[in-house]
């Protein structure tokens, strides 16, 4: 049970991990970020959270962005980084004192002033956001904390980085927030597709099983008539890459057993 923390720019989650923090009676999910250009990641990511939020009692909201997601083109990565989230939420009012921003790969010697500086900068120049963008901001204005850019995987900066964000900020009931997980119109089409697919072979697998059912007798032969035999080839190539290997298991056992009768 632990967050892995990449002292580069690379995302290292991909599923969420689970954190217990026993002293504080805690527990914090690390989860997959926003801007994941890999399809199947975000749907993976939408279900995650969504399923997080639904089965905890109550929450707190940690956004993470870079400080050069601040820093550099105005806030732009920022920005999108804030619609996200806000995206996510029916509503935003009953987040305003649950949500911090923690600015990540922060450069040595810069403090909270500077960056909540920069980001209300943010805030003065883009006249162009949604009024629940720049509420969002405002919110997370409220509780700012920085994790300093690591040296290397193993030396951590010294921080009470978690004491700071859970002293600044108060839990929402699980029934006042209204998740509303997004997905980008390429993750929605692909969704469906997958759904359809889905479908289809669960039609196909069900489809055997009743035609078993119906011809017994040709479930217990050895031989190609068998029609777990015929539906093999198949069946076999909707299992996940890592695991096709089995086919080869499979046919030489068959192939055994049928020489051996």
């Amino acid at each position: 049970d632990s967050i892995r923390i990449s002292h580069n720019k690379t995302a290292e989650t991909k599923i969420p991990n689970k954190c217990k923090i026993t002293d504080q009676q805690l527990v914090v999910w690390d989860c997959p970020g926003f801007n994941d250009t890999d399809i199947v990641q975000e749907i993976a990511n939408s279900f995650y959270i969504s399923k997080l939020i639904s089965t905890s009692k109550q929450l707190k909201f940690v956004l993470v962005a870079s400080e050069s997601d601040i820093d550099n083109n105005r806030g732009v990565n920022f920005v999108s980084l804030v619609d996200q989230l806000v995206n996510n939420f029916k509503t935003i009012t009953s987040l305003k004192t649950s949500v911090s921003l923690v600015i990540s790969h922060a450069t040595a010697g810069r403090k909270v002033i500077h960056l909540k500086k920069s980001v209300e900068k943010i805030l003065e120049e883009n006249k162009s956001l949604s009024t629940d963008t720049k509420e969002m901001i405002e919110y997370l204005l409220k509780s700012v904390h920085l994790f300093h850019k690591p040296t290397s995987e193993d030396i951590l900066p010294d921080s009470k980085l978690l004491s700071a964000i859970n002293s600044s900020t108060d839990f929402v009931l699980n029934d006042k927030v209204g998740a509303n997980m997004a997905l980008s119109t390429k993750a929605k089409h692909y969704a469906e597709k997958l759904l359809v697919t889905s479908s289809n072979n669960l039609t196909q697998v069900l489809d055997t099983l009743n035609n078993a059912i119906k011809d017994c007798n040709n479930c217990l032969t050895i031989d190609n008539n068998n029609i777990f035999v015929k539906s093999y080839d198949q069946f076999y190539k909707w299992l996940p890459d890592n695991i096709q290997k089995l086919k080869t298991t499979y046919t030489t056992k068959y192939y055994d057993k049928k020489y051996d009768s």
